[in-house]
Parts: structure tokens; sequence; C-alpha cells
């Protein structure tokens, strides 16, 4: 048990999906998923992004790995049944290191036809 979560893309033609971007126990990037397109309602719904909104999530990464000190300000941890450790340590930066990486390596042309979509279960 634990918080697992997913960015999926979905062909459009084929409705074929495929995960892009997994993560386990993130609950600083969940939390960040929660409160800007779920309303701070975390009931484990699927919800749409866009190409935009992995590149906003990239680059507030980037920021939090520049300067630590601004980590609770802007991917604040959040505590929640088995979402994992709320402390601001390596593991956290790990995790923050490993979406900048994640998001880098997805390619435009893998998803021109696809919409994007974000969830996650505990």
């Amino acid at each position: 048990m634990g918080l697992d979560m997913y960015v999926d893309k979905k062909n459009r033609k084929t409705g074929e999906s495929e995960n892009l971007i997994y993560w386990r126990k993130a609950n600083q990037i969940h939390g960040w998923f929660v409160d800007m397109f779920m309303d701070g309602v975390d009931e484990c719904q699927t919800v749409y992004i866009s190409w935009g909104v992995l590149q906003d999530l990239k680059d507030i990464c980037k920021q939090v790995l520049e300067d630590r000190l601004r980590a609770e300000e802007l991917l604040p941890t959040r505590e929640g049944f088995f979402f994992g450790s709320t402390e601001y340590d390596e593991d956290y930066f790990e995790v923050l290191a490993e979406t900048v990486e994640q998001i880098e390596a997805i390619s435009l042309d893998d998803i021109s036809d696809c919409d994007l979509f974000y969830n996650a279960s505990w």
C-alpha cells in the first residue's frame, strides 16, 4: 500500500493508453497536482493535463533544486495515509531530480496525438 501516481498518455486515434511517468509516495508532487487541478479535493480522480503543465512542474522542481530553502514554499510535502515521509531530506530532493529527468525524457513526437492525464491511488 502507498501513494502511487501516474501521468499517462492516451492516443486520440486508437484509444490506447501508456504510462509516461510513475512516482511512488512523492507526496509533494501529488499535493501540487491536487492543489493546482483538483481544487484541493483529493479523491483519486483522474485529471486531464497539458504538456505545459508538465513543463510547469519541471520548472518548479528545478527552482527548488536550485534553492532548497524554497521547498516548503513551492512544493510543500503533504501528509496522508501511506503518503510517505514529509521531511525535506535527500529523498525529497531526489524525487524532484527524477521528476525533471522523466519529463525531459518525453519526446513531443511521442505525445503529439495523445491526451495526458494525471491520477493517483493508495
